[in-house]
């Protein structure tokens, strides 16, 4: 069993973290602004499950303008 998380469905009050001010996203929200910037997590019962439900995402990237 797994699952995958991204900003889209997670809940409002968990999205930021900050030392100081929460005003820095866990993951990124609607596009990611840099390159290693995470776009998802995932959540499993053992490493195996994990690295399945790895292998399942896709993410489709486009360059922005500077």
């Amino acid at each position: 069993m797994h699952a995958v998380v991204t900003s889209a469905t997670s809940p409002g009050a968990t999205r930021y973290f900050g030392p100081a001010f929460r005003d820095r996203p866990i993951l990124s929200i609607g596009v990611a602004r840099y390159e290693g910037e995470p776009v998802a997590a995932v959540v499993a019962e053992d490493e195996g499950a994990a690295a399945g439900a790895l292998d399942r995402i896709v993410v489709d990237y486009e360059p922005l303008p500077p």
